[in-house]
């Protein structure tokens, strides 16, 4: 229980804080959306009301067609601290209109990543898949004219980035995919050189890096209020890399920077700043 109550402990102080922020008369749901069972100031009944505008996004694809889905909504998307809608909840906005997309790209830049100031969006995508034997989802990723990809991983009160899971049906399984998939991957990486064990140890991370090539770069987009260990030895490994296309980028950054650069926009100022009381100012 000590574990536990060290793990939960920051999503648990920002789901209740998530829940009373909300009016008591915006109906809650229940744990799965199951028809029986308690209620949680910190679920939705319908996934809508989880969206900063009241519009739930169907379709992965922002621009082009990269991705060609339906967005497949987790089953804890109704939770105000779900990391898959605040992913759509920050970056979509920035697809309504042709003009918005200048701004995600300044924000960008404003963080180091080196961006042509001529350079536009040619295509995004939500959950998209780069390889479907392999299996990877890309929260967000975006290639631009110029061909240079950026990825982003978010993350918000989980406690740890995603590691291997044991199969007891298939004890070899993580043995056998190092040796069919990731190992052939790595060595053609132009970002990682590394063995299996280092590998499986950052396995969510690599796996992302995996599908960067020189010019590209992946982003992991994190709370720095989020103190959990798992979350902090992960932000403390990519900075390991020493990789000027491989980042951490704070949620708290992050949501200033966008709020100073589309101040001059009263729509996306407004919007933002919806999105900062939601997800920042609970932290």
């Amino acid at each position: 229980m000590i574990i536990l109550d060290k793990i939960e402990c920051f999503a648990k102080r920002v789901r209740e804080k998530m829940g009373a922020a909300v009016p008591s008369d915006v109906p809650r749901g229940t744990w799965k959306n199951k028809r029986s069972g308690n209620e949680y100031n910190h679920i939705y009944q319908e996934i809508r009301e989880n969206f900063i505008d009241g519009i739930q996004l169907t379709r992965c694809d922002m621009k082009g067609d990269l991705s060609g889905k339906d967005i497949n909504y987790h089953v804890d998307a109704t939770h105000m601290n779900s990391s898959q809608v605040m992913c759509i909840n920050y970056f979509y906005k920035f697809f309504e209109h042709p003009d918005f997309e200048a701004y995600l790209l300044t924000i960008l830049m404003s963080f180091g990543i080196e961006i042509d100031i001529k350079d536009n969006i040619r295509s995004a995508s939500f959950e998209y898949v780069p390889n479907a034997t392999e299996r990877t989802s890309l929260d967000f990723y975006m290639v631009l004219e110029s061909w240079m990809a950026i990825s982003f991983e978010i993350k918000y009160t989980e406690h740890r980035f995603g590691l291997p899971k044991k199969d007891p049906n298939d004890p070899d399984k993580y043995k056998r995919r190092w040796n069919n998939i990731y190992k052939d991957m790595v060595k053609q990486s132009s970002h990682l050189n590394l063995g299996k064990r280092a590998f499986y140890n950052n396995y969510q991370i690599n796996r992302n890096i995996l599908y960067a090539n020189s010019c590209d770069y992946v982003l992991f987009i994190t709370p720095r209020a989020n103190d959990s260990m798992g979350i902090c030895r992960g932000r403390s490994y990519i900075d390991s890399l020493e990789n000027d296309h491989i980042r951490n980028i704070y949620w708290e950054d992050l949501i200033q920077k966008t709020l100073e650069v589309v101040d001059k926009c009263d729509e996306l100022k407004e919007y933002y700043q919806k999105f900062y009381d939601k997800y920042i100012g609970v932290l």
